[in-house]
């Protein structure tokens, strides 16, 4: 029976990693799925004993959530640190070439290889299964099931392949010493099924990729950590401008199709809600690549509210104009300098292992 290894940081995506635990054993079983190999008895080398872990371990999924590199408390990435314990499982199951399937979780990315220890960037290269917390858990865990079950069998059947004596004399048989491997048979020869499966699971990611897409502009412009490079951040800043403009100019048309219309509609205000915030959010993630806290961030931000106030903005429409292209003046500067090289206290560097921006 193949035996699973879990390997996640607690502080991280502890949650997450009880479901995923949780659907694993009501697949393979509770004695073939394994968690917290880290609780070993006191005065026990850690590393000799997930080394001993890992020689019974068919699979290993790294649980990767958005602060899997992230610094700690101190500043340094724990990433980085001899004694960090994902960074020895993972590195020990590389080394003794077992599967390691990265799982990212809500749409969380491996750092570039650059900004991982030598023993650690094959994990970069690995193809990456997505899991999100949300309503895609379980459809993302069954394509992560089927992942894996794929990626058991191929490994048995090579593990089972038998070895030809060194005295043996090869058989006279053209067309099968000229076959590719098992593995590639394997690979090659899946039953229908299996093709099927693959097809399936192709069709559900193209699917889920608008949403996808939806999660990630919801984290580029509500949440306000990480990096963010500057040809995003200028794209971003200036297209969430246009929307803004489109949005207030959709409603006055509206509201003049009202008989009692007497003027721009004062509800076209609430608009400046969300937009400041995402403004807030693109610019601290700005701020952070430039290695600066995020608190700067309110300098711009009160300097938009303070503008309507000055005898700018004699009505609704006016003040959200005065008060957005007030922001925008303070925040685009930002655009035009470039970010810290390599990774620093706010996270690896967005470009790393990218080509640069145009």
């Amino acid at each position: 029976m193949p035996t699973i290894i879990l390997s996640y940081r607690r502080d991280d995506t502890g949650a997450i990693a009880g479901r995923i635990f949780d659907r694993l054993v009501g697949h393979y079983g509770a004695d073939q799925v394994f968690m917290d190999i880290d609780s070993i008895p006191f005065g026990l080398d850690f590393r000799e004993h997930i080394e001993e872990t890992l020689k019974r371990c068919d699979v290993l999924l790294a649980i990767v959530g958005a602060h899997w590199a992230a610094p700690n408390e101190t500043g340094s990435f724990r990433i980085n640190e001899e004694n960090d314990w994902v960074r020895i499982e993972v590195e020990a199951a590389l080394a003794k070439k077992i599967p390691v399937i990265p799982v990212l979780i809500d749409d969380a990315e491996l750092p570039a290889p650059t900004s991982l220890p030598e023993g650690l960037r094959g994990l970069a290269f690995r193809q990456a299964a997505p899991v999100n917390s949300g309503r895609d858990f379980h459809p993302h865990m069954d394509r992560l099931i089927k992942a894996t079950d794929r990626l058991i069998t191929v490994q048995s059947a090579s593990e089972a392949k038998p070895e030809a004596p060194a005295q043996a004399k090869p058989e006279k048989k053209p067309r099968i010493a000229a076959r590719p491997s098992r593995d590639a048979d394997v690979a090659d020869k899946r039953p229908k099924s299996a093709k099927t499966g693959a097809s399936s699971a192709a069709s559900a990611e193209k699917s889920s990729s608008a949403p996808r897409l939806g999660q990630r502009l919801w984290r580029l412009a509500v949440l306000p950590e990480g990096r963010l490079p500057r040809g995003t951040f200028a794209m971003a800043a200036v297209a969430s401008f246009i929307v803004l403009l489109a949005l207030v100019i959709g409603i006055t048309a509206l509201a003049a199709l009202n008989e009692n219309y007497n003027g721009t509609p004062k509800g076209a205000l609430f608009l400046l809600v969300p937009w400041n915030w995402a403004m807030i959010a693109l610019g601290g993630k700005r701020l952070h690549d430039l290695g600066w806290t995020a608190w700067l961030i309110a300098i711009p931000a009160l300097v938009g509210a303070a503008l309507p106030y000055m005898g700018l903005a004699p009505d609704a429409i006016s003040t959200i104009v005065v008060n957005s292209l007030g922001v925008l003046a303070c925040l685009l500067p930002l655009a035009f300098l470039k970010g810290t090289d390599g990774p620093n206290r706010y996270g690896p560097d967005p470009l790393a292992g990218r080509s640069p921006a145009p």
